[in-house]
């Protein structure tokens, strides 16, 4: 699934599912359901067309806005419409854009695609991955025969959508300042939600080996310091007592019998408490501090700040480049949102100095 913008995504129409609001074109599906699945369906159809000859990107897009839905939808198409539509996409949003660089910008998709098509990961359990075995096929000519006027890009710009991470990164990395205000809330959004993911994890493990001696003896407590019984069970062993801080780990219904965490305006003091207690754990499970993923924890301060300012995102940008670890603070929940190797590429740009290539990706 591409992410283009705002909530909207691009995919391939043996994945279509009518639980979400969509786009559909397609011959074999770009037909009306009618009202035979009402009541049934979660999803409206926004719109169906048999090609992309039928309709144009402006159109599309368009439609998607005037929704005003602020659900999930995505543009289904068969593989034919699905290169039109991305082929138009990116020309538009990315100017610059050249064929070798497009081609490739395809191939990562189709990568990342067929990497998250594993049916433990993929969210359409029903998805027929036929499509994505095959691939895209030859590109020169479809991307020969599409055309893009000013007035396609101006009426897309004046839309102000919010385009996806990477490539408002590669456009700030290419020194543009554009997306900036957009940019600096979707790394602190990102985060923010890492963080979330990466504390609830840590958590876990400590719930989870309460009577795990080596834990026990890391942090100094004993079974007689466990409260079994208790919706709280961290809150009285003292050296993990800032995972019961229900200020943080907020206790409800739908995030879990344990509560949460919601990480916002912490105090010095609860942050300071939350490293300490991280750095036990991961020593305990034979990770130091000189390893990477501790040190992201350097960055914890900025990260549940309210708002960020283009000096924070820097700090975070900056060390991503230096130490590109995996989701490089992109989180697990996220997958669909961007596309880790294509991220990884704009990385590897940024820190080559490469900024002929990523002004290729410059947006409009």
């Amino acid at each position: 699934m591409l992410h283009l913008f705002n909530k909207t995504y691009l995919d391939i129409d043996s994945r279509i599912d009518i639980n979400v609001d969509r786009v559909v074109i397609s011959k074999d599906n770009g037909v009306d359901i009618g009202s035979g699945l009402d009541g049934y369906a979660s999803g409206a159809l926004i719109a169906f067309h048999e090609s992309m000859d039928d309709t144009s990107l402006v159109d599309v897009v368009t439609k998607i806005i005037n929704t005003k839905t602020d659900k999930k939808v995505v543009v289904f198409c068969d593989v034919e419409n699905y290169k039109k539509f991305a082929t138009a996409w990116f020309k538009t949003i990315m100017p610059n854009l050249d064929v070798a660089t497009f081609k490739n910008i395809m191939a990562m998709t189709l990568y990342k695609e067929r990497a998250m098509s594993n049916a433990q990961v993929i969210a359409n359990s029903n998805a027929n991955v036929n499509d994505l075995r095959t691939g895209f096929g030859e590109l020169d000519a479809v991307w020969s025969a599409t055309t893009v006027s000013a007035e396609d890009r101006e009426t897309i710009k004046n839309l102000e959508l919010g385009l996806s991470y990477e490539f408002m990164l590669a456009d700030y990395f290419s020194g543009s300042v554009n997306y900036l205000n957009k940019l600096i809330k979707v790394v602190g959004m990102f985060a923010n939600r890492w963080f979330v993911e990466a504390l609830n994890d840590l958590r876990e493990t400590a719930v989870l080996n309460v009577y795990n001696k080596n834990m026990q003896t890391a942090l100094g407590f004993t079974n007689s310091d466990v409260k079994l019984d208790s919706l709280n069970p961290l809150k009285n062993i003292s050296s993990l007592a800032i995972f019961g801080d229900t200020a943080i780990w907020q206790q409800n219904d739908s995030k879990g019998v344990f509560g949460y965490p919601v990480l916002k305006d912490l105090t010095a003091e609860q942050i300071s408490k939350i490293k300490a207690t991280a750095k036990k754990i991961y020593d305990t499970e034979g990770m130091s501090d000189s390893q990477r993923y501790f040190e992201i924890f350097d960055l914890l301060d900025i990260a549940v700040k309210s708002g960020l300012n283009k000096e924070d995102m820097d700090k975070m940008l900056d060390f991503v480049v230096a130490k590109p670890y995996d989701t490089c603070l992109i989180p697990d929940g996220d997958n669909e949102n961007v596309n880790y190797v294509l991220f990884h590429d704009i990385l590897n740009k940024k820190r080559a100095g490469d900024t002929a290539s990523l002004s290729k990706l410059a947006l409009l």
